[in-house]
């Protein structure tokens, strides 16, 4: 049997990691937009979506594994719900209270701080160096914004009559 407090954290490792990359996504590209609303409804509407398909997931990966119990199956399924929940509430947040030029730039720095905290953690566990793992998973986040920022912008300039 594998370790529950492990199976936590795996849940929890893959609810940030796949619930700040999806938010940073849909904040920079949304942010084309310039409407804080359809922002706020767009992250909300893919937070409380992202937690349940990652929570699922989570839950068919560990059943496949012969190692697991149901406990850990459990524990892996609702960490990966809440962390990846948590993650969208917090950035969620600065969209609400601030300007939204600064909400974004807010919102993109947590989630930038979260990947690098994973990256400390991850590599913690590992024995890595973690400088290696945070320029990592940093580039995701980096990647993610640039590519959404992008789509986002050449769509709206040729506006495809929308």
């Amino acid at each position: 049997m594998a370790n529950p407090a492990k199976e936590g954290f795996q849940g929890i490792a893959f609810g940030v990691m796949d619930g700040v990359i999806l938010a940073l996504g849909v904040i920079t590209g949304l942010s084309v937009l310039e409407n804080r609303f359809i922002l706020f409804l767009s992250l909300l509407a893919t937070g409380i979506a992202d937690a349940f398909g990652n929570a699922a997931g989570m839950h068919v990966e560990e059943e496949t594994e012969k190692d697991h119990g149901r406990k850990e199956v459990w524990i892996s399924t609702i960490s990966a719900f809440f962390s990846t929940f948590f993650v969208f509430i917090l950035l969620i947040i600065p969209i609400l209270i601030l300007p939204l030029s600064l909400a974004v730039t807010v919102s993109w720095l947590f989630g930038i701080i979260l990947l690098a905290l994973l990256g400390i953690k991850v590599a913690e566990i590992r024995g890595w160096n973690s400088s290696k793992i945070v320029i990592e998973y940093v580039l995701w986040g980096i990647a993610v914004s640039v590519a959404s920022y992008l789509l986002i912008s050449g769509v709206k300039e040729l506006s495809l009559g929308l």
